[in-house]
This record gives structure tokens, C-alpha cells and sequence, in this order.
């Protein structure tokens, strides 16, 4: 995600986005943790979001930190799916009379 906010220089104002974006995803991870599908896609679509602006914008090679990015993918991936089983598995719950 560095290119996002990397102008070329040391800057504090990029320095204080990244510190804001690294919060948003600690927020984020936290919302995934607890169950939040929504939560669960802002991330995916934040990677894949980064992922194609440092393509686009930075030109920066597409395969480059392919291995970096196909392991935050899969273990996102697998976030999600866990989330989206917990929602079903909640849903499920839900529908079971009590005693």
C-alpha cells in the first residue's frame, strides 16, 4: 500500500495517511474478527484496490510482490470465507427453537 501516498519524498502528511490507514485496517480486522461481511469485502477490495494503483499509477511492474500479494489475497480469502460461515452458522442458530 505504500505507493498509495508516496510522492518521492519524506513527507509527515504521508506518514500520518499511513498511520490513518493502518488504523482503518486494525478497525477493519477487528470488524472481520467479530463476524462483519462487510467489513470482510472493504478489505479484499482495499488490497485489490492498492494492488491495482501501484499498477496503474506508480507503473510499477504487475507480478511485482506477486508472492506478497497472493498470500494476503489467500489468507483474506480465508477471512471471508470464515466470515460469511459464521453468518451462516449464526443465521442457523438463530432458526433453532429454544427449550
Amino acid at each position: 500500500m505504500f505507493p498509495i501516498v508516496y510522492s518521492g519524498a519524506a513527507q509527515w502528511r504521508s506518514a500520518a495517511i499511513l498511520l490513518g490507514l493502518a488504523v482503518l485496517m486494525l478497525v477493519l480486522s477487528e470488524w472481520l474478527r467479530r463476524g462483519s461481511r462487510v467489513a470482510a469485502l472493504l478489505l479484499v477490495s482495499a488490497v485489490i484496490g492498492a494492488k491495482l494503483r501501484s499498477w496503474l499509477y506508480a507503473h510499477e511492474p504487475f507480478f511485482y510482490g506477486s508472492v506478497w500479494t497472493i498470500v494476503l489475497l489467500a489468507a483474506l480469502a480465508n477471512g471471508v470465507w470464515g466470515t460469511f460461515a459464521l453468518a451462516a452458522a449464526r443465521r442457523d442458530a438463530a432458526d433453532v427453537p429454544s427449550r
